[in-house]
């Protein structure tokens, strides 16, 4: 059964991927997309390693902190 969290942030992510009502954010598009992937959805890891493509390695790096910084603050 799907984690209605999880289903959440994966959409958080595209809409931060797509600027789709927010402006367009790889890292957080990211950090969303990592976050529901920790919680196994499906196509969250894929989503999250196909932007990855697009990034810097320092962006990447700030979407994993961010997304540690929300487990620790949401745990």
């Amino acid at each position: 059964m799907r984690c209605l969290g999880a289903t959440a942030q994966h959409r958080l992510g595209w809409m931060y991927a797509t600027g789709q009502g927010v402006p367009q954010d790889f890292v957080h598009a990211h950090k969303w997309f990592h976050l529901a992937s920790t919680q196994n959805l499906d196509g969250a890891r894929e989503a999250r390693d196909k932007l990855a493509d697009f990034m810097t390695r320092a962006d990447i790096r700030m979407a994993q902190r961010l997304a540690l910084e929300w487990l620790e603050k949401h745990s």
